[in-house]
């Protein structure tokens, strides 16, 4: 396990938990808060992009710098594509509601933090 796989999986977490929170506080006050609400997405979002670029270089060793490079910003443009495509589709469903459409976010970011703990937790094993 490299540090980088570590650093990927630690950023993965800090953006999930970032937007879990977010997720919790928008449903418990049922709708936004303008003040945070801005910042803590902006925060998650920035968190787990970096994790896709970190483990998208570190799924590429082996390759070129160039080549990895190229996989790493793939990998981290896969995060606002996901979101992109999620938020499109959740609007077009009739009667769509703010709420379906922050489903994509909750989905994203257990995701990620599952992700990050099955990293983590690999790591911590020995062998």
């Amino acid at each position: 396990m490299r540090r980088v796989d570590t650093a990927a999986a630690g950023s993965a977490l800090l953006g999930g938990g970032i937007w879990l929170i977010q997720g919790a506080v928008l449903i418990a006050r049922n709708g936004a808060e303008f003040r945070i609400e801005p910042v803590m997405f902006v925060c998650g979002f920035a968190a787990l992009v970096a994790a896709g670029g970190l483990a998208g270089w570190d799924r590429a060793r082996g390759k070129t710098r160039l080549a990895r490079a190229l996989i790493a910003v793939l990998a981290a443009l896969c995060v606002p594509l996901v979101l992109f495509v999620g938020q499109v589709l959740a609007f077009l469903l009739p009667g769509s509601h703010w709420l379906e459409s922050d489903a994509i976010f909750l989905v994203m970011a257990l995701v990620a933090t599952c992700w990050g703990i099955r990293v983590l937790r690999r790591r911590s094993t020995p062998g």
